[in-house]
């Protein structure tokens, strides 16, 4: 049951990501993969509320839909690596480096933030 779980998360994680994709390049500035940042940073405001939602019930079956599938689908290491890489290549190296300090802060400020009750003393 997990398997099919993870499969149908997967697959409405990866629908929603390749949206903002569409959305970004639509209309967002084209140098910068603004895409991919807004999946990655609502990947981990949803890895939050989840944590959070289902710690209250424990519930084995929604933290596997959400957090390795809808999550797992929703956010993309490689392709924000891949994207980074790219802009280097072209010689945006503030722009690589303004993706990479955005991404990686906003994502570890929202898990410090949002899960900050919880954490060891």
């Amino acid at each position: 049951m997990n398997w099919l779980l993870v499969f149908l998360g997967g697959g409405l994680g990866s629908l929603l990501r390749y949206s903002f994709s569409l959305l970004a390049k639509k209309y967002a500035w084209e140098q910068f993969p603004f895409g991919t940042l807004m999946a990655n940073i609502l990947s981990v405001i949803i890895v939050v509320i989840a944590l959070k939602a289902t710690a209250q019930i424990d519930s084995l079956q929604w933290r596997v839909f959400i957090l390795i599938g809808f999550c797992g689908g929703l956010s993309t290491f490689s392709t924000f690596s891949l994207e980074t890489f790219y802009l280097v290549e072209k010689g945006l190296y503030t722009t690589a480096a303004m993706n990479l300090l955005l991404s990686i802060t906003a994502a570890l400020l929202i898990l410090f933030f949002g899960l900050k009750p919880s954490l060891p003393q």
